[in-house]
């Protein structure tokens, strides 16, 4: 935001410059009258507060609306921000803003402008030029613009990449059709029996359900963070120190979990309900990739043994192994993790189904309630829904930046027009005797735009340099991407001077319509 607050005070200050020069004759007169320098500064400076509070009246009229927009944008994440409002304090912050904005880039183009010569201006005929140095004042603010605009969309265009590489990775299962059931047991049952035998009745109800094609429990859902724990395995066959022993997660599943949250099966078979025991852990596990590249290397893990805790004569044995999941956070690769075949309270229910999450999540909420009138409450939300609120913060922050970047598009494309422009109109007359001395239209058009693309290139190239080092300011909100990707950077270099070509083709086209009669009337 301070940096489209910073473009937009440049656009002023170069408009300040600009309209200045066409009143240089105005303030000559006032001059040679007997006005003072600071009477001047002090009329310009005026004319510029004027200015700010009407745009800064404007902004907090506009900033209700919205507020209510990024209200909606965010997400319960975003610290306080429903219950932020337009209130005097942001309202008194906004427009001492606009007042420091106009002292601050409404001063220097008054500085400049009182010193003029009236002798000088007055001799100098109905026209009035800039003068070398103005010219290079406007020049200089227009590349500094162009370099902000440039490092916005730079990181506007790295949010935007990394999000799109981070929602197009393979989680592991499919998350499309499936729903995640919390359901509240906590302290409703008296034995895990009794509650594995609700979840069997549960399942049963579900999957007859017109639509529904598998049913499953789950310690925690991906992405839920509901509970895990972690286990130091003990490979039977080969003695590890427990220092040297790696970290696997673990989690319980029952049922058709795999199926339902449709994780692929790559070595051996799921669980059998058959093998589902009501009142204890079983003996059989399921391995991730990663869990049986990291106990078992080097061959495969179907049938190997391993036991975990206090107690070794309980030994598990791996009957199957599964694709890696991403369940903790998307950002993070996939850990070790093998899955225990048990059914206990506080498991979530996963229901895959054909039918919308919208129509089914209704009828889950029913069935549930008739199923046991121990479960005294459940929330279902949609896989879908969850993975996004994972990376909401990121959309967010992706979101607001790159409307930024877009704005500050927009005011640089303004800026860069009004420069141009500017220019051509002030060189009218030289333009007039080139095309008197045998140049050609064209001529005048390969003239006006390499010297625009000359102040493009630089901003796009000093933009570069600081993209550089900005870019690792966001380095930890990227995905597998480099702040410094060079065809990012390209891309978005060839946007900025593709925009800044688009905005300087209508003064071009003026300038070669020059006609050299009418422009050289007034010398």
């Amino acid at each position: 935001m301070a940096a489209v607050l910073l473009i937009c005070c440049v656009n002023l200050a170069n408009l300040f410059l600009a309209r200045g020069v066409t009143r240089q004759r105005e303030l000559a007169v006032r001059l040679a009258l007997g006005a003072g320098r600071w009477r001047l500064v002090r009329a310009l400076m005026t004319e510029s507060f004027v200015l700010a509070l009407a745009g800064g009246i404007t902004g907090i009229a506009l900033a209700s609306g919205g507020l209510q927009v990024i209200r909606k944008l965010s997400v319960s994440i975003v610290p306080f921000i429903h219950e932020t409002t337009l209130d005097g304090t942001a309202i008194g912050f906004s427009a001492g803003l606009s007042l420091l904005t106009a002292l601050v880039f409404g001063l220097l183009p008054a500085l400049r402008l009182s010193r003029i010569e009236a002798t000088d201006s007055l001799r100098g005929g109905a026209r009035t030029t800039g003068g070398p140095q103005i010219r290079a004042w406007q020049r200089g603010l227009l590349v500094g613009q162009i370099a902000i605009v440039l490092v916005l969309l730079a990181s506007a265009g790295l949010l935007l990449e990394s999000f799109r590489r981070l929602l197009a990775q393979d989680l592991g299962y499919q998350a499309k059709s499936v729903v995640a059931m919390d359901l509240n047991t906590f302290g409703t049952f008296e034995t895990n029996g009794d509650m594995c035998r609700m979840y069997r009745v549960l399942r049963e109800r579900l999957a007859a359900l017109p639509g529904v094609e598998a049913v499953g429990t789950v310690s925690s859902a991906p992405l839920t963070g509901k509970w895990t724990f972690n286990e130091k395995p003990r490979v039977v066959g080969r003695p590890l120190p427990e220092a040297d022993r790696p970290i696997v997660g673990a989690r319980f599943v029952a049922f058709d979990y795999f199926q339902a949250m449709g994780t692929p099966l790559l070595e051996g078979r799921f669980f059998r309900d058959s093998e589902l025991s009501d009142d204890g852990y079983g003996q059989i596990v399921i391995l991730n990739e990663a869990a049986a590249a990291v106990l078992f290397p080097g061959r495969s893990a179907i049938g190997g043994q391993f036991t975990v805790g206090s107690n070794p004569d309980r030994v598990l044995e791996v009957i199957g192994v599964v694709k890696d999941t991403r369940d903790v956070r998307l950002e993070e690769k996939p850990q070790p993790r093998f899955y225990w075949q048990y059914a206990f309270g506080g498991a979530q229910v996963v229901v895959r189904s054909s039918t919308p999450a919208k129509a089914i999540i209704p009828v889950l909420h029913r069935v549930a309630r008739e199923t046991d009138s121990r479960i005294v409450g459940s929330e279902i939300r949609p896989m879908a829904e969850i993975i996004s609120n994972t990376v909401a913060e990121r959309r967010f922050l992706m979101t607001m930046l790159t409307t930024y970047a877009a704005v500050a598009l927009g005011i640089a494309v303004v800026g860069i027009f009004g420069v141009v422009a500017y220019q051509v109109a002030h060189r009218t007359n030289e333009f007039g005797i080139r095309l008197a001395l045998g140049s050609s239209p064209a001529g005048l058009m390969r003239l006006v735009l390499q010297q625009a693309i000359r102040l493009v290139a630089a901003g796009v190239l000093i933009g570069l340099l600081i993209s550089l080092g900005t870019g690792r300011l966001l380095a930890s909100q990227l995905f597998e991407l480099s702040p410094h990707d060079p065809w990012l950077l390209g891309g978005v270099s060839l946007l900025v001077l593709g925009a800044s070509l688009a905005a300087s083709a209508l003064p071009v086209r003026r300038a070669a319509r020059t006609d050299p009669m009418i422009a050289l009337r007034t010398e």
